[in-house]
């Protein structure tokens, strides 16, 4: 998926305007089971993005697979973005609590 290229060279220049974007398909019919899903998908959204968003002269596979080890390491991507959502409602809570504190 990375080093798919979003205009083929058989394009013309005529040709790639009318390319307006991507995607990572992910067929779900033998996958069981959320955790499963997500294996599957998360690599390749990753992959997808960076193809989408970065000029091709600007790509590095090796950032991007630090990168990606970085992203995966210890927690599953939905864990993260929980823990993630949950924190910031921490932070709202502590937030309103003190603004409602009594001034001494």
């Amino acid at each position: 998926m990375y080093s798919w290229k979003i205009f083929p060279d058989a394009l013309s220049a005529e040709e790639k305007k009318y390319v307006q974007g991507g995607q990572a398909n992910l067929w779900t019919e033998y996958i069981s089971n959320p955790s499963k899903v997500e294996y599957m998908i998360f690599p390749r959204v990753a992959a997808i993005s960076e193809v989408l968003w970065t000029p091709q002269e600007q790509k590095n596979w090796d950032k991007f697979s630090n990168r990606l080890e970085v992203q995966k390491s210890g927690t599953t991507f939905g864990e993260r973005i929980i823990t993630e959502k949950i924190n910031k409602l921490f932070i709202k809570q502590i937030r309103l609590l003190q603004s409602n504190k009594p001034k001494q």
